[in-house]
């Protein structure tokens, strides 16, 4: 798949959006399989300095409920569904390594309410939960920005990596608002154990 090129940088950067179309595209994210994973959530100080860092273990039906949340689609009335139409103020960052692949970084936000309407209106109540932050009542309460980077292979065009940062803020309390990352690496070849149902 030839990718268009970006006018940033010396015009050598691939296009975000077609690197975001091609990685979030629910055969690519579910290629191989989809197993038992883990994420990372990382507490962020002064410029992403890591305050702490833990690791949570996420069952492989909850992966795959993830990457289906991810995956760009339809809905049953036509409307995009997905993280790619959700995101805004993309870019595409200096080529890099991750995971021992060459890959683009793309960088973008989400507005809250439209995250905040897909988690109603999906079965990600739980995930929250599963991640330490809370369920849906609590997010819709805290919730006060998101901002994403994805690693996308430049051979293969494949997500290797997704960051995905939380800004939260308790009304209830006088502390300042605290920043979240979550870490979701692709699985090596081994990790992916279930039957991924992609024709």
């Amino acid at each position: 798949m030839a990718l268009g090129l970006s006018g940033c940088a010396g015009g050598d950067r691939p296009d975000p959006e077609t690197l975001l179309d091609q990685a979030f595209s629910r055969s690519s994210l579910l290629a191989g399989g989809v197993g038992p994973t883990t994420v990372e959530v990382a507490s962020l100080g002064f410029r992403d300095r890591v305050l702490e860092a833990r690791e949570v273990a996420v069952a492989a039906s909850t992966h795959r409920e993830l990457l289906e949340a991810l995956a760009s689609s339809a809905s049953s009335d036509g409307a995009a569904i997905g993280l790619v139409s959700l995101a805004s103020d993309l870019e595409t960052g200096e080529r890099g390594e991750v995971n021992g692949v060459e890959a683009w970084p793309v960088s973008g936000t989400i507005e809250t309410g439209d995250l905040l309407e897909a988690l109603r209106e999906g079965d990600g109540a739980g995930l929250g939960q599963d991640l330490g932050v809370g369920g849906r009542d609590s997010l819709e309460r805290t919730l006060r920005g998101v901002g994403f980077e994805a690693w996308i292979s430049t051979d293969t065009e494949a997500l290797e990596r997704l960051d995905l940062t939380v800004e939260l803020d308790d009304p209830g309390n006088a502390l300042p608002p605290s920043r979240i990352r979550f870490r979701l690496d692709a699985p090596r070849d081994a990790a992916r154990v279930e039957d991924n149902g992609v024709q």
